[in-house]
């Protein structure tokens, strides 16, 4: 705001009217993304059992290696098309 302000901008502050457009979402977009947390949610169930065991039977991760086993939960969802 200050390098505006000395480059003679007139910095006016007000509410970014981008951004409850952005945020509504229609029907389609609230499926996916309820769909989306739901496969999601079977992978992360997945992978917490999986690191129950691992605890259980003494076998200590870093963090690293549970990303990546968190990972390979979540691209067996065939739908997957990147982490966010």
């Amino acid at each position: 705001k200050l390098v505006l302000q000395n480059a003679g901008a007139s910095v006016v502050s007000k509410a970014d009217p981008c951004l409850m457009p952005k945020a509504a979402k229609n029907s389609v977009e609230i499926a996916g993304m309820k769909a989306c947390h739901i496969r999601d949610g079977v992978a992360m169930s997945k992978f917490l059992s999986w690191l129950d065991t691992e605890v259980a039977a003494g076998n200590l991760h870093d963090e690293a290696t549970l990303a990546d086993k968190l990972e390979a939960f979540r691209s067996e969802d065939p739908t997957l098309m990147d982490l966010s």
